[in-house]
């Protein structure tokens, strides 16, 4: 979905010039475990879409961004919420975008209960994100009206 619509689009360079938004080159995806980047790849099967883990994007950067959180609640993370909303990771997985980050993330994922102080503090990094892209989406909204 969020693909399809990025093909539809333009890229508006440094010099204000407009061109077709490459997939290739103006955008990433970014997960966290390495079964969900092959997932991503089977799925939507395009060789020419960058695909991988945080780890293998840095200092890498493009247009457009997309993260995915792949997980329904914390207590169905792989490596435990330590991973998944490590401060550091997210981080460089959001400041590969050079224009917008997306963060595709289960509903589900804020109703989960952390078991400790410490997934208390990641899963209140994560709600803070959720809370300021929503205040972004709700602003943009109000100057388009």
């Amino acid at each position: 979905m969020y693909v399809a619509e990025l093909r539809r689009s333009k890229v508006t360079e440094d010099d204000g010039t407009q061109r077709a938004f490459d997939i290739g080159r103006n955008l990433l995806i970014v997960a966290p475990y390495n079964a969900e980047v092959r997932c991503l790849k089977e799925r939507l099967a395009n060789p020419k879409i960058r695909i991988a883990s945080v780890d293998k994007f840095q200092g890498q950067q493009a247009s457009v961004v997309i993260v995915s959180m792949c997980a329904s609640s914390l207590e169905e993370t792989a490596r435990g919420p330590a991973f998944l909303l490590n401060p550091n990771r997210l981080n460089v997985a959001l400041s590969r975008a050079q224009c917008l980050a997306i963060v595709v993330a289960s509903s589900k994922l804020v109703r989960t209960r952390p078991n400790s102080v410490e997934e208390m503090e990641l899963f209140n990094l994560y709600c803070r994100l959720r809370y300021y892209a929503r205040g972004l989406t709700a602003a943009s909204a109000l100057r388009s009206a």
